[in-house]
């Protein structure tokens, strides 16, 4: 998907959930050991390093002027 969140803790729980739903659905994997780390990356610090812990998904910055 292309949808973009802005750096607020209400977009970051989006952003959290449509990860879960992606790997739910099986287009993105994250092995189990590593979810933790990867809701701590989205929700606490820097997210497009949980991309780092995924395959098949990527997590970018977008800059909106």
């Amino acid at each position: 998907n292309s949808t973009v969140y802005k750096d607020v803790a209400a977009s970051r729980k989006l952003l959290w959930a449509r990860v879960q739903k992606e790997r739910k659905e099986g287009r993105i994997q994250i092995e189990t050991e590593k979810l933790d780390e990867v809701k701590r990356l989205i929700l606490e610090d820097d997210p497009t390093l949980a991309s780092n812990l995924m395959q098949f998904g990527a997590i970018k910055i977008v800059q909106c002027i």
